[in-house]
């Protein structure tokens, strides 16, 4: 009787031969890994504002191997999907903004740059217990309405942009 169970190595029975068994790599969300180079990229920042988060994002956009004009355009769409139907559409974000005095709009952007783990936080417990004192920094817009929903945004060059990574 043959066996054609593996051992501890991923070798076959007796075929020295053969490779290991190797998992492939997990593929990544484009999305969520330029907002994760966005993010590493804002926290080196001494300056950290709405202009800020928007130049860390041009940055990384630029930066991609992938085709810049095509990958933006992905970017955004996905960012405003996230940002409306995510964040906009729950009744507890959209209280506590009002509640708060903030634009929910400009909020909703300054969340999902923080990622999935802070934005279920906030779905989940609300804005003041997810971010307590930093909300107040979040008033400003990342992005314009239209700048998210054309897909396109104006890369801007001034004294705030993001320095290049060393």
């Amino acid at each position: 009787m043959v066996n054609n169970t593996e051992n501890y190595n991923g070798v076959a029975n007796g075929d020295n031969n053969s490779k290991s068994i190797k998992k492939p790599k997990k593929a990544r969300n484009p999305f969520l890994v330029i907002l994760g180079d966005s993010r590493n990229t804002f926290k080196k920042q001494i300056i950290r504002n709405a202009q800020m988060k928007k130049s860390a994002i041009e940055h990384t956009l630029k930066v991609s191997d992938k085709d810049t004009n095509g990958e933006n355009l992905v970017f955004l769409a996905n960012f405003y999907d996230v940002v409306k139907n995510r964040l906009l559409d729950s009744n507890r974000f959209t209280k506590d903004c009002e509640r708060l005095s903030l634009t929910a709009f400009n909020v909703a952007q300054h969340v999902v740059f923080d990622g999935n783990k802070k934005l279920d936080e906030v779905l989940v417990f609300g804005l003041e217990k997810a971010y307590g004192n930093e909300v107040s920094k979040m008033k400003e817009f990342i992005f314009t309405k239209e700048e998210l929903q054309q897909g396109k945004v104006s890369f801007t060059e001034n004294e705030n942009t993001v320095a290049p990574k060393s």
